[in-house]
């Protein structure tokens, strides 16, 4: 059985899934036993006077690769032969794109390195100009996110980085940005010789580190991750905020940063390059 946030998040990206297959002259159903099968009736393109019936059963969403099985009909069998005649085009199934939960392993991640001396530390504005961020999409339903950004060699953070729209999803489960738009924010930390201690984002309810957070994050040594909860209401004490750091191999509960300094520059990140807020 796919675990809660697999079928939530399956259940969010049904409609988009069942409005596309109509568009297509094909049909989704969820199977009435489980929540994380799905029945697709699809026509191949070079044959459209054929009709398959298809399986699909996840385990863990979008992260893991779905079975994928043919069958005579809708709940039908998946054991008959005729199910797979003729059938001579590959059918593209599976999520969305690799997704970049905040963010995968990119050749710019060096500018992430943790640097010499104490953990990195928090101007004082940052907690209430994050939860205003984190707030404003939130009363939307959906998460968002960004990183922290400070000088090469120093630890207080002292540019904020907001993303953007271009190549940025946000659902109210989901917050992805694309390898593009985490180009862009490395390229502009390296010319402004900074290092990135820090990402975060956003939870409708619990401070947590979810399957997927765990698994897609930037998992780079040293590095922090902090999830700010209630994403409506959020609150302004980073302290309230979940807190982990990425050990060789596993997300650790860490401290929140100490809080000092008073300048803070804050930007947006995208697709489209960083810009000054």
């Amino acid at each position: 059985m796919a675990d809660q946030e697999s079928l939530l998040n399956l259940a969010a990206d049904e409609a988009a899934v069942a409005a596309f297959l109509a568009d297509n002259d094909g049909h989704l159903s969820r199977d009435g036993r489980d929540g994380a099968v799905y029945w697709l009736r699809i026509r191949p393109a070079g044959a459209p006077a054929e009709v398959y019936y298809v399986r699909v059963a996840w385990s863990a969403y979008p992260h893991d690769a779905p079975s994928v099985k043919f069958a005579d009909s809708i709940g039908g069998s998946l054991t008959v032969a005729s199910a797979l005649a003729h059938c001579r085009e590959p059918i593209p199934v599976g999520g969305r794109d690799p997704p970049v939960r905040l963010g995968q392993l990119l050749p710019r991640t060096r500018v992430m390195t943790t640097q010499p001396g104490p953990p990195f530390a928090l101007p004082a504005m940052a907690g209430h100009a994050i939860a205003e961020e984190v707030r404003q999409f939130g009363q939307r339903g959906v998460e968002t996110g960004g990183f922290l950004l400070a000088p090469r060699g120093q630890c207080t953070v002292t540019v904020m980085a907001f993303a953007g729209e271009a190549g940025i999803i946000r659902e109210r489960l989901l917050f992805q940005v694309s390898a593009l738009a985490l180009d862009q924010l490395f390229g502009f930390a390296d010319q402004r010789s900074c290092w990135i201690p820090a990402q975060f984002h956003s939870h409708a309810a619990g401070a947590f580190l979810s399957r997927t957070d765990q698994q897609l994050g930037l998992r780079v040594k040293g590095f922090t991750s902090t999830v700010i909860p209630d994403f409506a209401n959020p609150p302004c004490r980073v302290t309230a905020w979940g807190w982990w750091r990425f050990s060789s191999e596993d997300w650790i509960p860490c401290q929140p940063p100490q809080i000092e300094g008073d300048d803070l520059e804050v930007v947006t990140f995208d697709e489209e390059g960083v810009h000054a807020q």
